[in-house]
């Protein structure tokens, strides 16, 4: 009963303290209440502190949060408000840390806990049997320590626990991860001809993921861990070297597509090239081996394509442009050949027409000649001399050399006459002429008809 009356005496004043409230203003009241809830709140966390052993393992904190706290009663009762709050300030931010030891230590022990149990859940108790042995070890080492008040030990040692626990976990799955990554990458390497590129280093990965599956076994996770990730990353360091071979061949052979008229030939298929190619590149960039070797394989199908489509779209363009070319030369041919046969019929047509004028002129000659006979024959003839007596019976009289002579000055002057019409020579030039340009066009003709007949002959 002694020893509970101290505690009953301080309790009595404890609570006549809190129970004691100053006559406040108006304005007083928001500041007072809320100076009250703080030490208060104080209070509860020093009791909870308490529980924890903390007036053993932080004496002095305790000592000093309690006598801050005293204090900030006192100012409180004594309306000095920023005194109050300053005190209970600093006592809650003892409070605060004294308990977060005991606290802290509680919370890595129950993680500890919780990652022991999921490592055992994912079956780490049989594939790191070492690591999860850690965990628990240490895990009960920590229980200890907090049970004996020693919260910063029991801390140190659930962390440890922890770590172990993510060990058991973490290992062996990295461990399967970075086995099947290499695993994958030698069968990339195998289709992208490696084996024969790089031989050497092809069968140091293939022993690198034996030594890797064998360490796994062995429950040797570290070095299963390293060794298949070394390999792995020379392995891919290699593959997208050559991948980067096989893109630019890719870029090789778009480039060659476009110096053979794909872009006017075969515009899809280049469009199809360039944006596989473009893929290929970005995941050969990314480490996707895998779909940066398929698009790259396909861009460079759709560049040989194209190219394949623009040489034969070209040689049919040239092909119809010939063809185009020898259809105009023909219409070309024929139409002077046309000209030529206009021409010969035109003159033909011509030498018909004169030659009918000259057989015309001819007749109206023969016709005006026959004509100025007989004007001759049937005109009398005149002399001035007198007339001659008839002679005598019986005698032949021979005809006046001076009649004759007059009768034959007329026939000369019609024949004359005749003769000054040029119609003969004229009809006779025309024909002449015209036939020396049906020969010459004859000979044109036959000249073009051969030069035709072998240009057709060499096509």
């Amino acid at each position: 009963m002694k020893k509970m009356l101290p505690v009953l005496v301080a309790a009595l004043l404890f609570v006549s303290a809190c129970s004691s409230r100053p006559n406040l203003k108006p304005e007083e009241e928001a500041v007072f209440n809320e100076t009250d809830s703080l030490i208060k709140a104080t209070k509860i966390d020093l009791d909870t502190a308490a529980k924890y052993g903390a007036k053993e393992f932080a004496r002095e904190p305790m000592l000093a949060a309690e006598s801050d706290l005293k204090l900030a009663e006192n100012s409180l009762e004594f309306k000095d408000f920023s005194r109050a709050r300053e005190f209970a300030k600093r006592a809650n931010s003892a409070v605060k840390a004294t308990l977060s030891v005991p606290v802290n230590a509680q919370n890595a022990i129950n993680e500890a806990q919780n990652q022991i149990n999921a490592a055992k859940s994912s079956g780490a108790d049989v594939d790191s049997p070492v690591n999860y042995k850690i965990a628990n070890d240490y895990l009960t080492v920590s229980k200890t320590a907090f049970t004996g008040k020693n919260f910063s030990e029991s801390q140190a040692k659930a962390r440890i626990a922890l770590e172990a626990a993510r060990k058991a976990v973490y290992e062996p799955f990295m461990a399967k991860k970075n086995i099947n990554a290499l695993e994958e990458s030698t069968k990339l390497a195998k289709t992208l001809q490696m084996d024969t590129l790089n031989p050497e280093l092809y069968d140091n990965s293939n022993a690198a993921l034996l030594g890797a599956k064998a360490a796994l076994s062995g429950k040797a996770f570290t070095k299963a861990i390293d060794g298949a990730e070394k390999a792995n990353t020379s392995l891919n360091d290699a593959m997208r070297n050559t991948l980067q071979l096989i893109v630019q061949q890719g870029k090789n052979d778009i480039n060659d597509a476009k110096e053979a008229g794909a872009s006017e030939f075969a515009s899809d298929k280049l469009a199809e090239a360039e944006e596989a190619i473009a893929v290929a590149n970005s995941a050969s960039i990314k480490g996707d081996f895998s779909s940066a070797k398929l698009s790259a394989d396909k861009a460079i199908t759709a560049a040989k394509e194209a190219s394949n489509k623009a040489r034969t779209g070209k040689e049919s363009a040239a092909i119809q442009a010939e063809e185009q070319r020898k259809a105009e030369a023909k219409a070309a041919e024929q139409k002077k050949t046309d000209e030529l046969a206009l021409a010969q019929k035109k003159a033909e047509a011509k030498a018909a027409e004169l030659k009918a004028a000259a057989q015309a002129a001819e007749r109206k000659r023969a016709e005006a000649k026959a004509a100025e006979q007989k004007k001759a024959e049937n005109t009398p003839q005149i002399s001035k001399k007198p007339v001659a007596q008839a002679p005598e019976s019986g005698k032949t009289e021979k005809p006046s050399p001076a009649i004759k002579k007059e009768s034959t000055n007329i026939m000369d002057l019609a024949d004359k006459k005749v003769k000054k019409i040029p119609f003969l020579p004229i009809a006779i030039g025309g024909v002449v002429i015209i036939t020396a340009i049906l020969l010459i066009i004859r000979s044109y003709r036959k000249r073009v008809t051969t030069a035709t007949s072998s240009s057709n002959g060499s096509n």
